[in-house]
């Protein structure tokens, strides 16, 4: 499972078949190591804690800032 960072955009696919999966943006890291779970403000803008299990989560990494001009 990848591990997400305070900033990154997550989608969180559905149990229910049918049903669209969700898109968040990670607003903090929780946890120790061994039970990482993470504070998601979703599209929404609900708010909830998810434990993601392996394959239900993927995360996508916010755009680095670029120090160029």
């Amino acid at each position: 499972m990848s591990i997400g960072h305070v900033g990154d955009e997550l989608f969180e696919e559905s149990e229910r078949v049918g049903l669209p999966r969700r898109k968040g943006k990670v607003l903090e890291v929780l946890g120790a190591a061994d039970t990482v779970h993470y504070l998601v403000r979703w599209e929404d803008g609900h708010e909830s804690t998810i434990y993601p299990s392996a394959g239900t989560v993927t995360f996508v990494a916010k755009a680095a800032k670029s120090g160029r001009r």
